[in-house]
């Protein structure tokens, strides 16, 4: 009971550790785009931006912007009140699409016989730099049947084609009982 109380005091040191390690890396950013940031968060994302992440990097906010449109760039320096703090990336689909994608991929999670466990927006192969472009990432699992896996791969591939991001392989989700 003493080491499991010890070991539990541990992980709750390491958790409330976790969010000052990411509010000191967002530090280094302007206000001003972490506040736009929040408001497209709280009021909806215009419809030519595509993703929004952190490049530690460069301590800046990458605003991907759909087919690099310089309108709406200029339009988001605005909004923001300047540029510092805000890098730009070009994109092919907007977050509204990508949410849409999102949205569907995401019915397929649980519902028995679908080896898709999974559903995500990030960026392609992580690339969280300006060079970043958004994406679905799906999740397939080959536990079952890797032909199973590699045919809904196909089908998800053929609908929404560079939408998407595909991983397909031995992923196992884990669920673990009270202690």
């Amino acid at each position: 009971m003493k080491l499991r109380c010890m070991f539990l005091s541990l992980l709750l040191l390491a958790a409330l550790a976790l969010p000052a390690a990411g509010a000191e890396a967002q530090t280094d950013i302007p206000a001003s785009a972490l506040a736009l940031v929040d408001r497209w968060e709280d009021e909806g994302y215009p419809d030519t931006v595509g993703g929004v992440w952190v490049d530690e990097t460069s301590s800046s906010v990458v605003v991907a912007v759909v087919d690099g449109d310089q309108a709406a760039i200029d339009s988001i320096i605005a909004a923001a009140g300047s540029a510092d703090g805000l890098a730009f990336a070009s994109c092919r689909w907007s977050r509204a699409q990508l949410l849409e994608v999102h949205g569907a991929l995401a019915q397929l999670v649980g519902v028995e016989g679908s080896p898709v466990i999974a559903v995500g927006l990030g960026t392609r192969g992580n690339d969280f730099s300006v060079s970043g472009q958004p994406c679905v990432h799906v999740t397939i699992t080959t536990l079952d049947s890797q032909e199973a896996a590699e045919a809904c791969a196909d089908r998800i591939q053929e609908e929404y084609g560079d939408m998407v991001e595909l991983s397909v392989g031995p992923h196992q989700i884990s669920f673990t009982t009270g202690m």
